[in-house]
């Protein structure tokens, strides 16, 4: 099942991604992978420890609570997160890496942050064929089994900035 809405997020937590999340004061990381050895670069802010589920951001608590109305809007079971990161990538040559969370079945939030030009989400089959091509919109969010193969188009230009949580 793949979910997408973009009437989720109120004014002020729209004003706020884009004056806090967005703004100059946010720690982002560098990494040389996106994806085991695959050699693709990418920034990178966490907000939920993937292999301890322990917060690691002050602001993950925003976007949990996101999350959280998603869920209840949508009526998805929920048990607990198991991950949560902010990604920020910008132009490069290919496309991303096609990759799973984790390997065990669990859930799958893509949270679009800022305006970007390009910039989808590719959503494949277990043969890795595209079953969805997601475009990114400021303020959409999506959700869809984190067993799904999956992959970024880069954007042709700026950057492109969303929150990436999981869940069981």
């Amino acid at each position: 099942m793949i979910i997408e809405d973009e009437s989720i997020f109120s004014a002020m937590e729209k004003q706020y991604i884009n004056s806090v999340i967005l703004g100059e004061d946010i720690s982002f990381f560098w990494s040389h992978n996106q994806d085991k050895d695959d050699g693709k670069r990418h920034l990178y802010h966490t907000l939920i420890h993937r292999d301890t589920q322990q917060i690691h951001s002050s602001y993950a608590v925003f976007f949990k609570d996101l999350t959280k109305k998603f869920i209840k809007k949508h009526k998805l079971d929920f048990r607990v997160f198991l991950g949560g990161y902010i990604n920020l990538t910008f132009p490069m040559k290919g496309k991303g890496t096609p990759h799973c969370a984790h390997d065990f079945p669990h859930q799958q939030i893509i949270m679009y942050l800022n305006k970007s030009k390009g910039g989808s989400t590719a959503i494949l089959s277990d043969k890795r064929k595209i079953i969805k091509t997601i475009e990114p919109k400021q303020f959409k969010m999506v959700s869809f089994d984190g067993n799904y193969l999956h992959y970024q188009n880069y954007p042709v230009e700026g950057r492109r900035v969303v929150a990436a949580i999981t869940f069981i």
